[in-house]
């Protein structure tokens, strides 16, 4: 099922006239890639289309860029000014329909229609309907095709941290050269490339005090790896092919034999808060209730608070997978923007608690789908210990 098809059978689900996909020098990357929009062609002016449950689609276009929709079917309207477009556009709204537009006030990443246009559509007799449970059934639920091509990302993922700290514990017991992490941060990168993985953006090496920024990044050669530094390790990626799906891990080592008490008392809540959740989710869906994506949030955060750690959580549980790596379906979110959509099948998203202090801080990643009702565990078996030279 193309993503167009599967646009149509969301608004049918979601009860509602239809979805209204409006464009402006490409700010929406989601109406690009839902309708195939090239990101070469111009769009200097705005375009809308609007795809209906049980009626044909219409496209309006600028005179000076009417070929920008030529791809897709339905009636097109040319408009050369404000005027005409508004025109075009009530000649539409006669019985005011409920259309989906891509804006939010609780879901920033959906958010790219302007305030000013959903003025327009409102005060012209539409009634605007938030999309975000559309967009999640289109780009964010995968088929079976897709989460194996997730599976194949996270198998690759935790074979290159394995592979990363063999030779951080080796290059380390040696001695025979400083290591630095933008030196770990170029291993995992030659890996990647090795086993046709590519990222959006460079991956997280971080130690000591480092560790307690949740998304620090070295600067050339980074800090100096020191005895009895803990170093956190966060990487992701997906296969290098259009269908690609990204995959998301966070490991913890620490350079030395032994694990300090203290350490191993703070990653084992962590431990806890992240099994739970997914102890969490499977229990819901076997009584056949499907979790929001804040219940989980509010539950793995209940274990930290427990434990008495409640000031030290920087961040939600987790966030959606697709082919983004913050992608567009349910984030595990009650704190930052509360997520309330549902856990459906087909959802895949990270669940990385953390724990951040001053000189220090931690977290552990894995990646869960839902299949068959059931949530399962991506890639292979979770860090369970910290990892030690």
């Amino acid at each position: 099922m193309t993503l167009y098809e599967k646009a149509k059978k969301a608004i049918r689900d979601e009860k509602i006239s239809g979805w209204l996909f409006y464009n402006f020098g490409h700010r929406d990357l989601l109406a690009d890639k839902i309708l195939s929009v090239s990101p070469l062609m111009t769009n200097s002016r705005p375009w809308i289309y609007l795809l209906f449950a049980e009626q044909d689609p219409i496209k309006i276009v600028h005179r000076i860029e009417d070929s920008i929709l030529d791809h897709l079917p339905g009636k097109k309207y040319v408009y050369g000014n404000r005027e005409s477009l508004r025109s075009i556009l009530k000649d539409f709204a006669r019985n005011k329909p409920r259309v989906a537009l891509h804006y939010s006030q609780n879901y920033p990443q959906l958010s790219f229609v302007d305030h000013g246009t959903v003025l327009l559509l409102s005060n012209i007799g539409y009634e605007p309907y938030p999309a975000h449970n559309l967009i999640q059934q289109v780009l964010s639920t995968l088929s079976e095709a897709e989460i194996e091509l997730h599976e194949q990302a996270a198998k690759a993922l935790h074979s290159i941290i394995h592979e990363v700290w063999e030779r951080i514990r080796k290059r380390f017991l040696l001695k025979d050269s400083p290591l630095y992490e933008g030196d770990i941060q170029q291993w995992i990168l030659e890996l990647f490339k090795s086993k046709k993985l590519i990222t959006d953006t460079p991956l997280i090496v971080g130690t000591g005090k480092n560790t307690s920024l949740p998304h620090y990044l070295p600067r050339g050669r980074g800090q100096k790896l020191q005895t009895t530094q803990l170093v956190q390790l966060d990487i992701w990626g997906k296969l290098d092919t259009e269908q690609g799906i990204y995959a998301d891990i966070s490991w913890v080592g620490i350079l030395a034999s032994s694990i300090p008490r203290e350490i191993e008392a703070i990653f084992s809540t962590i431990i806890e808060a992240r099994d739970s959740a997914v102890e969490y989710i499977a229990k819901n869906l076997q009584e056949g209730k499907t979790p929001s994506g804040a219940a989980v949030d509010m539950h793995s955060e209940s274990i930290l608070q427990k434990a008495g750690f409640g000031d030290y959580i920087k961040h939600r549980t987790g966030h959606a997978i697709d082919s983004q790596v913050h992608g567009f379906g349910v984030n595990i979110d009650a704190k930052e923007f509360p997520d309330t959509r549902l856990l459906r099948e087909g959802s895949c998203f990270s669940i990385e608690p953390g724990l951040y202090f001053a000189d220090f801080g931690m977290r552990t990643e894995i990646d869960v789908y839902i299949k068959h009702n059931k949530p399962i565990i991506s890639g292979a078996s979770p860090q369970r210990t910290i990892l030690t030279l």
